[in-house]
C-alpha cells in the first residue's frame, strides 16, 4: 500500500515523515501538497495513524489584523506645499489582492474628482494586477486655516471587501492681507470752481483667508469739504463720520467704491490730495501657534495732487496825483474770466477822477494778478472852509461822472487797461476834449 493512495495507515505498516508544501500569495485557498513520505514496518498492535495535507489559506484581514492599507490601495502627490487656490494631483494605484478576478471601484471623497479621461472603475482585473487612475483637488480657505488636507480614497472590491488609504497634503500657513489703491476717475490737468473730482477706492483681499470688517475712510486735505459716496458696491455707509464698512472681502476679492468732491471758491488755488485709510477687525489664530493671533497690516493710500485753477487778485489804489493815498485800496478776488464791477471809485470833495468806476472787460478776469491806480485831480476852485476834502463813497455808489475804465487781457496775454463811458462804450469812441486831466496808471503784479 502506498501513502499516498490513503490516509490511514495499519500499525504495522507506520509512516516515519511526509513533506508537505504550499504556496498561496493572493486572497483565497490552495491544498497543500505531501511529497517524499518515508515508512516502516510498524507494530500491529499499535493504533491505525491518519494524516491530512491540509488547506492554505490567505485572508483579507480580520477586523483585529486588518490588510495593511498599502498593500491594496496607495495614494501620492506631488510637491512639498500647496496654496489657496492651487490644485493637488492625486495618483491613485490599487492592486487586486485575490487569486481571481475582480472588479474594482475606486470611490474619492467630496470635493476631489477624478481627472477627464480617467476612470475610476475597472472591470476582471486579473489576480495580482493594478490599475491606476489620477483624481485631483483645488486648495481651500478651509484647509489653509487646517494647515493641512487629508485626502482618503476607497477600493472597493465585487464580492470582497473595502480598503481605504489616505494621503496628506501640506498647506502654506494662513496670511491674511489686503490693499487699498485710490484713484482719480478721467482726471482733469487743472480743476475749476465748480468741477466735480471723481475717485475710486479699490479695496482688494491679497492674501489666503477672508477679510472682515473693512472700514474705509476718505480725508481730503486742501479742501474746503469732503466727498460724497456715489456707490457702495454693497457695503454700508455710516454717515455721521463719512466711514464705509465692507462686511468681507474673499481671498483674491475686491470692493470699488466711488465717491467724488465739487470743488469750491475756496479751494482756488491749492493742490487737493485724497487719502483713503482701510482698517480690519480681522484676527486668526496660527495653526502652529495659536496663542499668537495675526492680524493684517491695515493700508492707506493717497492720490497725487491735483491743482484747482488760481484766483486772481485785483487792487486798485485811490491816490492824488502827487502820489498821496486818497481813500483806502480796493482789493478782490476773482477767478480767471469771471466778470466784476462796476466798482465805483470813492467821492472827494475838490478832486476829480475820469475813472470813476473799474470793471472787467470782455473775458473777465485776466489770469494774473493785476494793480490799478486810479489818480485824483485838484479842481480849480475855492475850497469852501470847514472841509478837508474827504468824500463817501465806499465803492459801491455811482459817481456824478460816467467815465471809467474796463480791464482786460490782450491776444498775448497782457492785461489792458480801456476807457469806457457809461459802463458800455469804449471811451476812444467818445469826445475826448472834456477829459484831458484824466491820468490812469496800472501795474500788473
Amino acid at each position: 500500500m502506498k501513502a499516498t493512495d490513503t490516509t490511514g495507515l495499519v500499525g504495522e505498516d507506520a509512516i516515519k515523515s511526509v513533506k508537505v508544501e504550499g504556496s498561496q500569495l493572493l486572497v483565497g485557498t490552495s491544498d497543500n501538497v505531501a511529497s517524499e513520505a518515508v515508512f516502516e514496518t510498524g507494530d500491529s498492535n499499535n493504533y491505525d495513524i491518519s494524516y491530512v495535507k491540509g488547506v492554505l489559506e490567505v485572508t483579507d484581514g480580520t477586523e483585529t489584523d486588518p490588510v495593511k492599507p498599502g498593500n491594496v490601495v496607495t495614494k501620492n502627490h506631488k510637491g512639498e506645499k500647496y496654496g489657496l487656490g492651487e490644485t493637488v494631483r492625486f495618483e491613485i494605484k490599487v492592486t487586486n489582492i485575490y487569486d481571481e478576478p475582480k472588479n474594482i471601484t475606486i470611490l474619492e471623497q467630496e470635493g476631489v474628482e477624478f481627472v477627464e479621461g480617467y476612470d475610476n472603475e475597472f472591470e476582471d482585473v486579473q489576480p495580482g494586477d493594478n490599475v491606476t487612475t489620477y483624481a485631483e483637488y483645488t486648495v481651500s480657505e478651509t484647509d489653509i486655516n487646517k494647515g493641512i488636507f487629508r485626502n482618503e480614497v476607497t477600493a472597493s472590491f465585487s464580492d470582497g471587501k473595502s480598503f481605504k488609504n489616505t494621503d496628506d497634503v501640506t498647506i502654506e500657513d494662513p496670511t491674511p492681507a489686503y490693499t487699498v489703491n485710490k484713484t482719480i476717475v478721467d482726471e482733469q490737468t487743472v480743476y475749476k470752481v465748480g468741477d466735480t473730482i471723481k475717485y475710486a477706492i479699490t479695496v482688494k483681499n491679497t492674501g489666503n483667508i477672508t477679510i472682515e470688517s473693512i472700514n474705509v475712510t476718505d480725508h481730503l486735505s486742501n479742501a474746503s469739504g469732503k466727498v460724497t459716496f456715489t456707490d457702495l458696491a454693497g457695503a454700508t455707509l455710516n454717515k455721521s463720520n463719512n466711514t464705509v464698512t465692507i462686511d468681507k472681502i474673499e481671498p483674491k476679492g475686491e470692493v470699488v467704491l466711488k465717491c467724488e468732491y465739487r470743488v469750491v471758491r475756496a479751494d482756488a488755488g491749492k493742490k487737493i490730495v485724497n487719502t483713503a485709510i482701510a482698517k480690519s477687525d480681522t484676527e486668526i489664530r496660527d495653526p502652529d501657534n495659536p496663542d499668537k493671533p495675526i492680524r493684517p497690516v491695515d493700508p492707506k493710500d493717497s492720490t497725487d495732487p491735483v491743482s484747482v485753477e488760481k484766483i486772481y487778485t485785483l487792487t486798485i489804489h485811490y491816490v492824488y496825483s502827487d502820489g498821496r493815498t486818497a481813500a483806502p485800496d480796493y482789493t478782490g478776488k476773482y477767478l480767471a474770466g469771471e466778470a466784476y464791477g462796476p466798482i465805483y471809485s470813492p467821492t472827494i470833495d475838490g478832486y476829480t477822477t475820469e475813472q470813476n468806476y473799474v470793471r472787467s472787460g470782455e473775458g473777465g478776469m485776466p489770469p494774473m494778478d493785476a494793480e490799478v491806480y486810479v489818480v485824483y485831480t485838484a479842481i480849480p476852485t475855492t475850497v469852501v472852509p470847514g472841509t478837508d476834502g474827504a468824500g463817501g463813497n465806499d465803492g459801491t455808489t455811482p459817481a456824478t461822472t460816467t467815465t471809467g475804465v474796463a480791464i482786460q487781457a490782450d491776444d498775448n496775454g497782457n492785461v489792458t487797461v480801456t476807457p469806457v463811458v457809461d459802463d458800455k462804450v469804449p471811451l476812444a469812441r467818445q469826445n475826448l476834449d472834456d477829459h484831458d486831466c484824466c491820468i490812469l496808471h496800472f501795474l500788473l503784479m
